[in-house]
């Protein structure tokens, strides 16, 4: 049964790892065992140049019969981190696809001035601040202390999480 997995790759390689996987893929006659490889993104125009931004730097979502012939491919891949070998459930892969279509972070949370929040994702990871601006496109500004000085970021809905 084929079930969506996650590839940890470095970023800025994911889509070298794409065409790098589908060429394994298809020199090795697998392609019975593999189906979508996905990475959320979306395309715009940044001063008559198109700009690539990445849902999910650094990741890339396979669908795949997981056996020894698919995991063996798998360790071929040059500029790949990790293999989750846990398949992502339903509900998580729902959150991917709705990115990968809307092109827009989907959150169940709403965040106002005030909120505390812990950053969860990126360089800041395990910081904790306070919600300073909600801005458009699912983004806040946060005032976060760094070295003992507050400096201002901002952040992603899926960077972050709610404090209680």
């Amino acid at each position: 049964m084929m079930q969506y997995y996650v590839i940890q790759v470095y970023s800025g390689y994911e889509d070298k790892t794409k065409k790098e996987l589908e060429e394994y893929i298809h020199n090795s006659g697998l392609q019975q065992y593999f189906g979508n490889i996905l990475i959320p993104s979306k395309q715009t125009k940044v001063d008559n140049r198109t700009k690539i931004e990445r849902f999910y730097p650094g990741y890339i979502f396979l669908q795949m019969e997981k056996n020894e012939k698919t995991l063996g491919l798998l360790n071929q891949l040059k500029k790949t981190k990790k293999f989750i070998e846990k398949p992502i459930s339903d509900n998580e892969l729902k959150k991917v696809l709705d990115v990968a279509e809307t092109g827009a972070y989907l959150s169940s949370e709403d965040y106002s001035i005030g909120d505390k929040i812990r950053i969860v994702e990126g360089p800041f990871q395990n910081f904790f601040g306070n919600v300073e601006e909600v801005k458009l496109n699912q983004k806040v500004r946060a005032r976060i202390s760094i070295f003992g000085r507050d400096t201002s970021v901002v952040l992603n809905y899926n960077q972050i999480e709610k404090v209680l």
